[in-house]
């Protein structure tokens, strides 16, 4: 893959000081026990090891901030994509202290979906991806950068995968409000009582190659990587490393007709339809047109993040990914 590593870059010498930001509840409440098989190999590997555990949801970003602030060489992300996508956002908003860089981020997924991993290609075994960790090199990938103009003073939010406005939101939306673990089958299942629901979006995109004027929105997909919904093959052509966001919109379309192409949007074989609008671009702004703020709903790595308006943009190579 074209992200694999950054020519020219040489390896850096192994980090000694690591943080670990783990989540004991992802994967359905298993990561906690995942981490009793995966502590002792990394203590092995790097013997100055903090572990830091999210205690309510959302803190991730804080512990990112934490680890940076108290200099960290590498912080592990031991949880799922909601995981590595608070740590990374924790680390690209604080500013590492005085002489030193921002840290390397690495992922152990110990979540269910873990589409970041999977796209990246990335044993699905976190036990096996704790030897890449330890022996690096480390590549350059980028992440995108979400800003709430709606908010007072303008709220930022960054992200590594993908992040959905529309269906793909309330979906996730769904899932979330459920317990158990966010499976492909979770997502599939949430889809259905969504349809019933289901009406077109009326929103205003600005950007280029972006359709023009009021547009009537089923469905948006920002994509950095390739998967999303557990494994549901959502930007086949998105490379994590390109400097540029693969954008797939779904028009005005009917229930049934969403319904009948349910397999074709798992398998990345929906490009071609009639509905979707597919184009690039390095920036996008999304606003609302019409009254329904419970519907403006934007999804961020599997997390509802905000509401529109919104405006994202790509930040190229932004992460220094170790694994």
């Amino acid at each position: 893959m074209s992200s694999s590593s950054t020519p020219g870059t040489e390896t850096p010498p192994p980090p000694q000081r690591v943080y670990v930001v783990l989540n004991p509840r992802a994967g359905g409440g298993k990561g906690e026990e995942r981490w009793k098989e995966l502590e002792l190999p990394l203590k092995t590997r790097f013997p100055v090891l903090t572990v830091l555990r999210t205690t309510r949801p959302q803190e991730e970003a804080e512990l990112g901030r934490r680890s940076v602030r108290e200099g960290a060489d590498l912080i592990i992300a031991a949880g799922g994509d909601g995981t590595l996508s608070g740590v990374v956002d924790g680390v690209l908003s604080e500013p590492p202290p005085t002489n030193r860089s921002t840290p390397p981020v690495a992922v152990l997924p110990v979540g269910t979906g873990s589409d970041f991993a999977r796209g990246l290609e990335l044993p699905r075994d976190p036990a096996q991806e704790v030897p890449r960790i330890a022996s690096g090199p480390p590549r350059r990938l980028d992440v995108g950068r979400l800003t709430f103009p709606g908010e007072t003073p303008p709220r930022v939010r960054h992200f590594v995968n993908q992040s959905y406005v529309g269906f793909g939101a309330k979906v996730v939306r769904r899932v979330n409000e459920k317990k158990g673990a966010r499976s492909e089958g979770a997502y599939t299942r949430a889809v259905f009582p969504e349809l019933v629901h289901h009406r077109p979006l009326l929103i205003e995109l600005k950007g280029v190659g972006a359709p023009q004027g009021s547009f009537g929105l089923s469905n948006l997909v920002v994509a950095i990587g390739r998967y999303s919904g557990g494994g549901m093959l959502s930007s086949p052509n998105s490379d994590p490393a390109d400097g540029i966001f693969d954008m797939i919109a779904v028009g005005p379309t009917s229930r049934g007709r969403l319904l009948s192409n349910l397999s074709k949007f798992r398998t990345g074989r929906h490009l071609t339809l009639k509905d979707v609008i597919v184009w690039k671009g390095t920036t996008l702004e999304v606003e609302a047109k019409d009254g329904r703020p419970e519907e403006h709903l934007v999804e961020a790595d599997g997390d509802i993040v905000g509401r529109l308006p919104v405006r994202y943009e790509i930040l190229p190579r932004a992460l220094t990914f170790w694994g």
